[in-house]
């Protein structure tokens, strides 16, 4: 039998947001992390507050850090890129250091577009940002995309001139995820609740908050059920006073900002329907989250779907039955049967990622 043989070494960089703050994208770049880990990945994060572990690189807009970052660690690596420096929202000072030196760093850089929202926001960038988004492209070797909607677009929007594969950010969890606990403090809130519902995302309108609470008011009104609500907030954009407006007089909702995300897992576990109402999404990881916690999902029809109640979040009446179908008739079996067919497509994902990476040849 021929003996399968470790690739060489290779010097791999993840870019990109890295917990904490959590979120989608840091936390797929944490758990990618967590699986490429052996290979000795560096991670270039763009955090609020500088790391503190020895394998993450703070990387911002600050021009002499950013060159010396590139220099000391970027030549003749592979970077794989999920910040939003490049096309999200192009960045001056990153994207003409990086025409200036990537000749000398001879690096291969990959863009992974994570952002559903690009698109449409393209649509809208000035003059001066669509000339940065072109020449970022240039500095791009090549494109993983994590729906099929967003490499059509790219692949239009570059006229087919670079490779483009798509491959979804559904990974295995980390072998920590599972293994957290909550605060006591947090149990004891929850605990009075007959009912508790999760959603995660953002104070800002295109995450449905207000609708999400809106729907389960209405619920609790007219059903007479003690139905708690969990928001799992981040921290990277905030609508305060639309904050301020949908939480108003509503001591059931609970908010938790920027927990670790052991302590999501906890949540989701403890839940018993997960509510994912945005407008657009690319994927969506915190709904597959839930059903691998065994939590049934209400969702709008955005990113992945399968396996999931689903609603127009616009149409209050049918987004109040999808919430009560899973809350008072919950298909266990159903929610256990997809949570297995994500887990063996996430391991597809990871192969696929290592196969990219010369880390594999199976």
């Amino acid at each position: 039998m021929k003996e399968n043989k470790r690739p060489p070494q290779k010097k791999i960089i993840l870019m990109g947001p890295y917990p904490p703050p959590y979120g989608g994208v840091a936390t797929f770049n944490q758990t990618l992390h967590d699986h490429l880990e052996p290979y000795g990945v560096l991670i270039w994060a763009h955090t609020s507050k500088p790391p503190t572990e020895p394998h993450v690189r703070h990387f911002n807009q600050n021009i002499i850090k950013t060159i010396q970052i590139l220099i000391q660690d970027g030549r003749k690596a592979t970077i794989l890129d999920s910040s939003v420096f490049l096309l999200d929202w192009p960045n001056k000072v990153i994207i003409v250091i990086l025409l200036l030196l990537k000749p000398f760093l001879k690096c291969r850089w990959i863009k992974i577009v994570h952002s559903g929202t690009l698109p449409s926001r393209f649509s809208r960038f000035s003059r001066t940002q669509k000339f940065f988004f072109r020449l970022a492209t240039s500095l791009i070797d090549e494109y993983i995309t994590v729906n099929e909607e967003l490499k059509l677009w790219l692949d239009k929007a570059l006229n087919h001139k670079n490779k483009i594969s798509m491959i979804p950010s559904l990974l295995p969890s980390s072998p920590t995820a599972f293994s957290g606990s909550l605060p006591p403090q947090i149990k004891e809130e929850l605990s009075s609740y007959s009912k508790l519902i999760v959603s995660i995302g953002l104070f800002l309108p295109n995450y449905g908050f207000k609708q999400t609470i809106e729907g389960i008011e209405t619920l609790r009104n007219n059903r007479n059920l003690d139905i708690g609500l969990v928001l799992i907030e981040g921290t990277s954009a905030i609508d305060t006073q639309y904050r301020e407006a949908v939480l108003k007089n509503r001591d059931w909702v609970k908010v938790y900002t920027d927990i670790p995300q052991s302590q999501v897992i906890q949540l989701l576990q403890m839940a018993d329907v997960y509510v994912r109402a945005t407008l657009e999404e690319s994927y969506g990881l915190s709904k597959i989250e839930a059903l691998w916690s065994g939590t049934p999902v209400a969702s709008t029809r955005q990113g992945e779907t399968r396996g999931m109640t689903l609603f127009d979040r616009e149409n209050p009446e049918q987004m109040i039955q999808a919430i009560e179908v899973v809350l008072l008739k919950p298909d266990r079996k159903e929610v256990h049967e997809n949570a297995e067919l994500f887990k063996k497509e996430a391991k597809i994902n990871l192969n696929s990622y290592l196969l990219h990476l010369g880390l594999t040849h199976e």
